[in-house]
């Protein structure tokens, strides 16, 4: 059923990390992905919030790479457990609206997602959304050139989309996707 035995808790956490990584580079890459996803982009002021901010399907979504994981690779419980509390944290950080100093932004960035680095992912400006996809690590978008450094529009959101629709309770939102198939 499986590749066999239990692995260790930094294998797993890579394999998912990366997992994630290729999930979230889907969803900005595959239309019927993307108007899930596109709540979350719609915020038009980054914060916390923000990481609250997912369409129940595109929850699904994740849960199942996550579970597909735990089918195929049967890491420990504190694994799974210990990761999903690090992803919360992460998803909480990177979505943070709070400037690091600049040192620690840096030295931050050559491994990890901050604030900083995942911020011009949430501008308006399609050409800022398409990098950054990093869950917890940046080195993904090392690796395949979709990390961005520059600084985009700082108006945030979807283009097109006015404001006053989405700064509505998520149930609301709700219907955005429908407005966004409209676009596929």
């Amino acid at each position: 059923n499986s590749l066999g035995g239990q692995i260790g808790f930094l294998p797993f956490f890579l394999v998912q990390d990366f997992s994630l990584w290729c999930s979230h580079w889907g969803m900005h890459r595959f239309g019927v992905l993307w108007i899930w996803h596109s709540i979350h982009h719609s915020d038009p002021d980054m914060d916390a919030s923000t990481g609250l901010r997912f369409h129940p399907i595109e929850g699904l979504w994740d849960q199942s790479v996550m579970l597909g994981l735990v089918w195929l690779l049967q890491p420990s419980v504190s694994a799974v457990v210990g990761l999903q509390f690090l992803g919360i944290a992460s998803n909480y950080f990177v979505h943070a609206n709070v400037a690091l100093p600049v040192r620690v932004e840096s030295m931050l960035q050559w491994v990890l997602m901050t604030p900083g680095l995942h911020r011009p992912h949430h501008s308006i400006e399609m050409a800022g959304q398409k990098g950054n996809y990093g869950i917890v690590l940046s080195v993904w978008d090392r690796l395949f050139g979709t990390l961005h450094r520059r600084s985009f529009d700082t108006a945030l959101g979807i283009e097109g989309v006015p404001v006053e629709e989405t700064i509505q309770p998520l149930y609301v939102l709700g219907k955005l996707p429908w407005r966004e198939w409209k676009r596929l």
